[in-house]
């Protein structure tokens, strides 16, 4: 697996504080997730089973945006 940099305080950030909360969607294979997005890393998570899928970080820009200073 990737190694992403993403540190477990930045994790609980988002988790606790999210900029924004994208909606449930399907993904390949069927399986549901949800995206929150905060400001040092994006987290998608099943929403049936409460795991995490996946972590990247947040685009600088995509941060801007949703504070409002863009």
């Amino acid at each position: 697996m990737a190694e992403r940099s993403i540190g477990l305080d930045n994790i609980k950030d988002t988790i606790i504080n999210p900029l924004k909360i994208k909606d449930s969607k399907l993904r390949y294979g069927g399986e549901p997730s949800f995206t929150e997005i905060g400001k040092e890393c994006a987290i998608a998570v099943n929403p049936k089973t409460g795991k995490i899928i996946t972590i990247h970080r947040t685009h600088y820009d995509v941060v801007k945006k949703l504070k409002g200073e863009r």
